[in-house]
């Protein structure tokens, strides 16, 4: 399967004897989607290299990603905009605390020469990421991409130059007891606990650090909403605090419940659990869906489905058909994109693929 995918993998360096590796540095920080599509990479490390310490470096918005992973030693939290407003005072001291740990590698999973140089700066001898577009060249293991379709396989890939490969897509999650508990609680007093088949939909987020992209937002939920409500589903709504403003257009009553703003990330994910499907056009939900085992019907219009969208047979993805798409690149997008593109996906369409979902995942149930 991984030939099929990746057309052109290459490493500049020999390969690396990883024998004496007994301290790694995992460097994914900012999106939660991107922290999510990282996990397989994760797994797939620790399972290949047991006698190492993985630690990792990520930013606050998205570490409970990792929260609980089995396959971590330690986590080193930042501030999500040390990177993107760089404070050379700042920067010193994290690089400081990183060089007396005394790391023999460290995984970048992120295209910028700025993270490169702030790991030369550490002092860890082996540095391994990805080179886009010739732009690995502080690390001593760039990966040079070309002709891969998919994030996680782009990560995966990332551990050639140990001497690992693999084409286990599977990203995960580990909730605390306590959340679990939680999540069942707030289940049980949404009023869904019901025969009726519960639809989840995330009507927010594609919101990151750095980056605001409504163009990614699609705005028809409410009208989806409504003919899944007259067709007899119930309806739940899944976001974070930031998207407590797509409740007023949305309907409501008691066939319909919000857990938006009121739930963790992990406890989010145990909640869509309960869902038969998720609805969600590109953003972390829609990942967060995928890594709980959730079907999904994701939406997508600036973005690459074939890079983003979730993996498998359980999933559907609809992308706008226009020649421009999809127009968005390393942090940019085309300026004529707008919202119109998205909303070009209609509600029918949407319906129909939910009605597949439905008898498919019956009939696998």
């Amino acid at each position: 399967m991984i030939e099929k995918i990746i057309k052109k993998i290459n490493f500049s360096g020999s390969e690396i004897k990883t024998d004496g590796l007994r301290k790694i540095l995992f460097v994914k920080l900012f999106a939660i989607g991107d922290c999510l599509n990282a996990t397989p990479a994760l797994r797939i490390l620790k399972n290949s290299l047991p006698q190492a310490d993985i630690d990792m470096l990520v930013g606050d918005w998205s570490a409970s990603v990792f929260q609980n992973n089995p396959n971590i030693n330690l986590t080193i939290k930042v501030a999500d905009n040390i990177f993107r407003k760089p404070d050379p005072v700042r920067l010193m001291r994290l690089a400081m605390q990183i060089r007396r740990k005394k790391y023999d590698a460290a995984l970048l999973f992120h295209r910028d020469p700025r993270l490169g140089l702030f790991l030369r700066a550490t002092g860890i001898p082996i540095r391994i990421g990805p080179d886009l577009e010739n732009d690995g060249y502080w690390l001593t293991h760039p990966v040079e991409e070309s002709g891969v379709e998919h994030e996680i396989q782009i990560f995966n890939t990332l551990l050639k130059p140990l001497g690992i490969q693999s084409d286990d897509t599977r990203m995960e999650l580990f909730p605390s007891d306590e959340e679990i508990e939680t999540a069942a609680k707030l289940w049980n007093e949404s009023g869904l606990n019901h025969d009726s088949p519960v639809i989840g939909m995330a009507p927010g987020g594609a919101s990151n650090p750095g980056e605001v992209m409504p163009q990614r937002v699609w705005k028809h939920y409410c009208q989806l909403a409504e003919r899944l409500l007259e067709s007899g589903y119930r309806v739940a709504y899944f976001g974070g605090k930031g998207d407590l403003g797509e409740l007023e257009n949305l309907p409501k009553g008691e066939s319909v419940a919000s857990f938006i703003g009121k739930a963790t990330l992990t406890e989010s994910a145990e909640l869509m659990k309960k869902c038969r499907l998720v609805v969600c056009h590109d953003s972390g939900p829609m990942h967060l869906a995928a890594a709980a085992g959730v079907f999904t019907v994701s939406i997508f219009a600036p973005t690459d489905p074939l890079r983003k969208a979730p993996l498998g047979s359980q999933h559907r993805y609809f992308a706008v058909n226009k020649e421009c798409a999809p127009c968005y690149h390393r942090g940019q997008w085309d300026s004529e994109c707008s919202q119109a593109c998205i909303e070009t996906i209609t509600v029918e369409q949407v319906l129909c693929a939910i009605e597949e979902m439905l008898s498919v995942s019956t009939e696998s149930g």
